[in-house]
């Protein structure tokens, strides 16, 4: 099951894949983290974390709405993003 994934700032977008069935999928999907740090065991000079410096990571999913003409359903393909655009390239789609 190949999909994109992209690091955008905290956090990265997944688009396409395969369904159970096999079928190519259209879905773009943005994860981000949401960090709580304790400042107090970052060591800012160094740019080093100490053990204790994450407290908790939650990572947040959700179904990115999209506009305009989108990319047909594939996998085993490769995306960037660039600017305000979520660039797709090659792949699969078996039809």
């Amino acid at each position: 099951m190949h999909r994109s994934a992209l690091m955008k700032t905290a956090g990265f977008f997944i688009y396409g894949g395969q369904d159970e069935d096999g079928n190519a999928k259209d879905d773009l999907h943005l994860f981000q983290f949401n960090t709580d740090l304790n400042r107090e065991k970052i060591n800012i000079r160094d740019g080093e974390y100490k053990t204790g410096s994450i407290v908790k990571i939650d990572m947040i999913g959700k179904k990115v709405v999209t506009y305009g003409k989108k990319p047909t359903p594939r996998y085993k393909h490769s995306a960037e993003v660039f600017k305000n655009y979520f660039i797709v390239h090659g792949g699969r789609n078996d039809q």
